[in-house]
């Protein structure tokens, strides 16, 4: 509950997570009433090493993403640094690859 938002909505396709949604949904999200800020992300599959080490990633827009989830905490230059960086990513400060697949 930490991470969650009373003002803060997600959308995504009704089909799945893997199927985004037409990116001119933007621009008609943000004209809602009461809407500050409109974002977006995909989900795709990672491994690191060997397949047995999957895991989640989503590419994003940067910028109006991290001003929506203010509760990332980055440091200054490592903001600015993912930001110039289009190949750039941002990984919590305790993740570790499984190294048994789990």
């Amino acid at each position: 509950m930490e991470a969650s938002s009373a003002t803060r909505l997600v959308t995504r396709n009704a089909v799945s997570i893997i199927f985004p949604l037409p990116h001119f949904y933007k621009d008609k999200i943000q004209q809602v009433n009461g809407v500050k800020t409109v974002s977006y992300g995909t989900w795709f599959g990672g491994v690191y090493g060997e397949e047995k080490n999957f895991f989640a990633n989503f590419a994003v827009e940067a910028r109006s993403f991290l001003d929506l989830y203010p509760e990332f905490i980055i440091s200054e230059d490592n903001k600015e640094s993912f930001l110039k960086d289009q190949k750039g990513c941002v990984i919590g400060k305790n993740w570790q690859p499984s190294l048994d697949g789990r």
